[in-house]
Protein backbone atom coordinates (compact mmCIF):
# COMPACT_ATOMS: atom_id res chain seq x y z
CA UNK A 1 0.00 0.00 0.00
CA UNK A 2 1.53 3.21 -0.86
CA UNK A 3 -0.11 6.52 1.13
CA UNK A 4 0.79 10.05 0.73
CA UNK A 5 -0.33 13.10 2.83
CA UNK A 6 -3.14 15.43 1.22
CA UNK A 7 -4.40 18.04 3.28
CA UNK A 8 -2.99 16.36 6.45
CA UNK A 9 -4.80 13.69 5.44
CA UNK A 10 -2.90 10.11 4.62
CA UNK A 11 -4.75 9.41 1.54
CA UNK A 12 -4.42 5.93 -0.01
CA UNK A 13 -2.35 6.58 -3.65
CA UNK A 14 -1.92 2.61 -4.67
CA UNK A 15 -2.89 -1.16 -3.31
CA UNK A 16 -1.03 -3.84 -4.36
CA UNK A 17 -3.05 -7.00 -6.00
CA UNK A 18 -1.98 -8.61 -2.70
CA UNK A 19 -4.56 -6.90 -0.19
CA UNK A 20 -7.08 -9.05 -0.86
CA UNK A 21 -8.86 -8.68 3.00
CA UNK A 22 -11.85 -6.45 1.48
CA UNK A 23 -11.77 -7.72 -2.12
CA UNK A 24 -10.97 -6.60 -5.60
CA UNK A 25 -13.91 -4.10 -5.97
CA UNK A 26 -12.63 -1.56 -2.63
CA UNK A 27 -8.95 -2.16 -3.51
CA UNK A 28 -9.84 -1.07 -7.08
CA UNK A 29 -11.93 1.50 -5.72
CA UNK A 30 -9.33 2.57 -2.89
CA UNK A 31 -7.36 5.25 -4.45
CA UNK A 32 -7.73 8.72 -2.90
CA UNK A 33 -9.59 6.90 0.19
CA UNK A 34 -8.26 8.46 3.34
CA UNK A 35 -6.77 5.34 5.72
CA UNK A 36 -9.26 5.09 8.10
CA UNK A 37 -11.74 4.97 5.45
CA UNK A 38 -11.54 1.35 5.05
CA UNK A 39 -14.74 -0.82 5.61
CA UNK A 40 -13.59 -1.87 8.92
CA UNK A 41 -13.17 2.07 10.44
CA UNK A 42 -11.90 1.15 13.86
CA UNK A 43 -9.06 -1.10 12.26
CA UNK A 44 -8.46 1.72 9.73
CA UNK A 45 -7.88 4.47 12.48
CA UNK A 46 -5.73 2.03 14.58
CA UNK A 47 -3.89 1.58 11.14
CA UNK A 48 -3.73 5.30 10.12
CA UNK A 49 -2.55 6.09 13.37
CA UNK A 50 0.67 3.70 13.31
CA UNK A 51 1.31 5.32 9.39
CA UNK A 52 1.09 8.57 10.93
CA UNK A 53 3.58 7.84 13.30
CA UNK A 54 6.20 6.78 10.53
CA UNK A 55 5.23 9.63 9.02
CA UNK A 56 6.32 11.98 11.83
CA UNK A 57 9.52 10.30 12.93
CA UNK A 58 10.77 9.24 9.60
CA UNK A 59 11.55 5.84 10.97
CA UNK A 60 10.71 2.50 9.36
CA UNK A 61 8.49 -0.05 10.90
CA UNK A 62 8.17 -3.42 11.67
CA UNK A 63 4.74 -4.99 13.08
CA UNK A 64 3.55 -8.56 13.92
CA UNK A 65 -0.09 -7.66 14.00
CA UNK A 66 -2.63 -10.22 15.14
CA UNK A 67 -6.28 -8.51 14.13
CA UNK A 68 -9.99 -9.43 13.78
CA UNK A 69 -10.99 -7.14 10.72
CA UNK A 70 -15.05 -6.89 10.52
CA UNK A 71 -16.06 -6.75 6.63
CA UNK A 72 -19.13 -5.58 7.04
CA UNK A 73 -19.55 -5.94 2.55
CA UNK A 74 -19.25 -9.64 2.98
CA UNK A 75 -21.07 -9.91 6.94
CA UNK A 76 -18.02 -11.23 9.08
CA UNK A 77 -14.95 -10.79 10.52
CA UNK A 78 -11.49 -12.52 10.14
CA UNK A 79 -8.88 -13.10 12.35
CA UNK A 80 -5.24 -11.95 10.45
CA UNK A 81 -1.89 -12.40 11.75
CA UNK A 82 0.47 -10.76 9.21
CA UNK A 83 4.17 -8.72 9.70
CA UNK A 84 3.90 -5.69 8.16
CA UNK A 85 6.70 -3.36 7.25
CA UNK A 86 6.32 0.49 6.67
CA UNK A 87 8.74 2.36 4.96
CA UNK A 88 8.84 6.21 5.05
CA UNK A 89 10.24 8.31 1.64
CA UNK A 90 10.49 11.67 0.03
CA UNK A 91 7.60 12.09 -1.87
CA UNK A 92 8.00 13.73 -5.94
CA UNK A 93 6.33 16.45 -6.50
CA UNK A 94 5.37 17.87 -2.56
CA UNK A 95 8.49 16.69 -0.80
CA UNK A 96 6.07 15.20 1.96
CA UNK A 97 6.67 11.92 3.67
CA UNK A 98 5.22 9.10 1.46
CA UNK A 99 4.91 5.82 3.07
CA UNK A 100 5.33 2.37 1.60
CA UNK A 101 3.51 -0.35 3.36
CA UNK A 102 4.30 -3.99 2.65
CA UNK A 103 3.16 -7.08 4.76
CA UNK A 104 3.23 -10.71 4.86
CA UNK A 105 0.20 -13.07 5.95
CA UNK A 106 0.76 -15.95 7.73
CA UNK A 107 -1.15 -18.57 5.89
CA UNK A 108 -0.82 -21.40 7.72
CA UNK A 109 -2.45 -19.75 10.69
CA UNK A 110 -4.95 -18.27 8.50
CA UNK A 111 -5.61 -21.60 6.66
CA UNK A 112 -6.12 -22.95 10.15
CA UNK A 113 -8.65 -20.95 11.23
CA UNK A 114 -10.56 -21.57 8.34
CA UNK A 115 -10.40 -24.62 8.77
CA UNK A 116 -11.68 -25.02 12.31
CA UNK A 117 -14.90 -22.17 10.93
CA UNK A 118 -15.11 -24.94 7.96
CA UNK A 119 -15.77 -27.63 10.67
CA UNK A 120 -17.66 -25.19 13.48
CA UNK A 121 -20.07 -24.29 10.46
CA UNK A 122 -20.71 -27.72 8.99
CA UNK A 123 -23.84 -29.17 9.84
CA UNK A 124 -22.73 -32.94 9.93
Amino acid sequence: MLVEPVDGRLTITDVGSGFEIYGETWRKNSRGLPMEEQPDYNYGRWVEGIYRRVQETRLPRLDEVDATIRRPDMNDSIRCHYRRLILPFTCKGNGGTCLLGASVFDFREQQSTLDRRAVEECPA
